[in-house]
């Protein structure tokens, strides 16, 4: 890669004790075909090799920032931190479990500087299970519904056995998100606040809101090795937390104060049902997950206003536009009806 002041493209990968993906995944990145971009390699406190082995990279094949923090700041605030070290027009955010094919990011920046009202851009995300590439999408980008629930696009389907195309989706997950970089320092970043687990639906709820489009490229593809991180530091009980409170943030702060009106009491009486679920199946730090979510939000009530007023203050998309947007139905209904059905399918959700 050539050493170029000015680089279209700033790659942020974020790495927690990641020593053993990085000499296989980093060399993919750096391999790539695409010559103008640089790395910012953002390290939250690991206490691994993971430094050393960036270094020794760094000083044979091309330079990279490396950003050391102190303590693990969590996938938001970390890849604010690397976006301050960005001289592209577009940042690359990507995770540190990745295998790139080598035109992955010639494809995401030829595709965005095609199509000027796109914001935000991913790729499909094939699994890589034992260090094996395979056909099984992991996703295609992530859809929610009026309640902020995520699921993934296409998840677990054979590639081959999709009709696939460019679509609009709702969000990118974070773990390769391809963003112009005046569009992400206008909406403020990630809130960091979030430390993890969608913060990415709340970044892209934003750039929604100020009028760019999400999109999924057919062209643009990688292997991911499913949660080689997270599922090594946080229990299912702190990942529900996380994504519960986070979500009912995102209502918050994104929807305008009518349709709140209509979505927070369906949001707290989904959220009342859930607790007394978990309860019934015997799951009582699930619930306590629940509660916890909620009382968050109410002491950080005051910080969430502050963030609502500069998002409601600039946004030009209305509303009906993006709950067209969004899947009709409360994607917990279904996984209620299908826990009860289909127990073994959906056991993981609880």
């Amino acid at each position: 890669m050539e050493n170029l002041t000015q680089p279209d493209v700033s790659v942020v990968i974020l790495n927690w004790n990641g020593e053993k993906l990085l000499k296989r995944y980093f060399y993919s990145l750096i391999n790539q075909n695409f010559k103008k971009f640089e790395i910012i390699f953002v390290d939250n406190n690991s206490v691994d090799k993971s430094i050393e082995i960036a270094k020794k990279i760094n000083n044979k094949k091309i330079k990279i920032k490396i950003i050391r923090n102190h303590i693990n700041y969590g996938t938001a605030a970390a890849s604010n931190i690397g976006a301050k070290y960005c001289n592209g027009k577009y940042i690359f955010f990507v995770s540190n479990d990745m295998l790139f094919e080598k035109n992955l990011v010639t494809n995401l920046y030829n595709f965005l500087e095609k199509n000027s009202y796109i914001g935000v851009a991913t790729i499909k995300m094939l699994k890589e299970i034992n260090n094996k590439k395979n056909d099984i999408i992991d996703s295609c980008g992530g859809e929610i519904d009026f309640l902020c629930t995520a699921q993934s696009i296409n998840i677990n389907l054979n590639q081959k056995k999709i009709h696939d195309k460019n679509n609009e989706i709702f969000f990118s997950f974070g773990g390769a998100l391809f963003i112009k970089r005046k569009l992400f320092e206008k909406v403020k970043g990630y809130d960091e606040r979030y430390f993890t687990l969608t913060d990415d639906i709340d970044l892209c709820w934003r750039v929604k809101l100020i009028g760019y489009k999400i999109f999924y490229n057919i062209d643009s593809k990688l292997y991911h090795k499913v949660s080689a991180t997270l599922s090594k530091t946080h229990d299912r009980a702190t990942k529900r937390f996380f994504s519960e409170r986070n979500s009912l943030c995102s209502c918050i702060k994104n929807y305008s104060f009518l349709t709140l009106f209509f979505i927070l009491p369906t949001y707290l009486i989904f959220a009342f049902l859930e607790i007394l679920f978990f309860l019934v199946i015997f799951k009582p730090h699930m619930s306590y997950s629940m509660i916890r979510s909620i009382l968050w939000n109410i002491v950080n009530f005051k910080q969430t206003l502050k963030k609502r007023n500069y998002i409601q203050k600039i946004r030009v998309t209305n509303d009906i536009q993006i709950l067209s947007k969004m899947i009709k139905y409360p994607i917990k209904l279904y996984y209620f009806y299908s826990f009860i059905f289909e127990r073994k399918k959906w056991i993981n959700y609880f």
